[in-house]
């Protein structure tokens, strides 16, 4: 399966296995080549990835209910922000930075290092500050829900169109929902 998306993504897989490491843990240290490619000093420690990070809060079930934007439009379209917020019915911060990836990196790269013991002591350092908060507008998002369950309705149905392509006609497909 993850083949057909990518056939890197297997390799991905197989070097992850099913138990990600925080991305905060150290993964060893950066080798004499690629410290000389990228000219740091070889040695450093290298943490652990954002992939790692996601897929172990995706695997322990973590609940959001917080959603922050980061870089491009969330810091020009005042509007959009607002629409997000009353849409996913959460409250939806904007960012003072706009490399949050690069921060949260070093983040990683700072525990690992032994300089913060751990992501919330680098946070309270190193972390981008929230410069706006949208609040949801509960009766904007009632009115939002009926377009949005027919625009899942629809996805649902291309989705299912396309992974039958070539199995009958369109009409046969329409009426296999």
């Amino acid at each position: 399966m993850l083949s057909q998306a990518d056939p890197y993504l297997c390799l991905v897989k197989a070097r992850y296995g099913r138990a990600p490491a925080p991305a905060m843990t150290r993964a060893g240290s950066l080798c004499p080549e690629w410290a000389e490619r990228l000219g740091l000093p070889a040695g450093i420690a290298v943490s652990g990835s954002s992939f790692d990070a996601h897929a172990g809060a995706v695997g322990a079930s973590i609940q959001i209910d917080d959603l922050i934007a980061v870089g491009g439009i969330s810091q020009k379209s005042a509007y959009i922000m607002q629409l997000i917020a009353d849409m996913l019915g959460k409250k939806f911060s904007i960012l003072d930075a706009d490399q949050t990836c690069a921060i949260g990196a070093a983040m990683y790269a700072a525990v690992a290092a032994g300089i913060y013991a751990g992501a919330p002591e680098a946070g309270a350092h190193m972390a981008a500050r929230v410069i706006e908060t949208f609040d949801p507008n509960e009766a904007r998002r009632e009115a939002y829900e009926a377009p949005y369950q027919a625009y899942l309705r629809l996805a649902a149905f291309q989705e299912h169109a396309s992974s039958h392509q070539g199995c009958g006609t369109s009409a046969e497909k329409k009426d296999s929902l």
